[in-house]
């Protein structure tokens, strides 16, 4: 959670990240404070991320099955 600062004009505590003071609405003498935000997660865009089929997974999965199956079978 920011903490908060004294505003350098008229003493108001106000939150570290603020620009303005939100009582004399001077600036806030804060030289970390943001000056360009970027937008609220709500609104970025959305991509369409391309899904993963998972029939690869498993027919290597298979394969890895069948080729231990028939390792074991051999060495018998």
């Amino acid at each position: 959670m920011p903490s908060k600062v004294k505003c350098v004009h008229c003493g108001t505590d106000v939150f570290e990240f603020v620009n303005e003071c939100p009582n004399c609405g001077k600036p806030v003498a804060n030289k970390w404070a943001p000056t360009n935000l970027s937008a609220s997660p709500a609104s970025w865009k959305k991509t369409d991320s391309k899904k993963k089929s998972p029939v690869p997974f498993l027919v290597a999965g298979i394969a890895l099955i069948a080729i231990a199956v028939a390792a074991f079978f051999l060495t018998r």
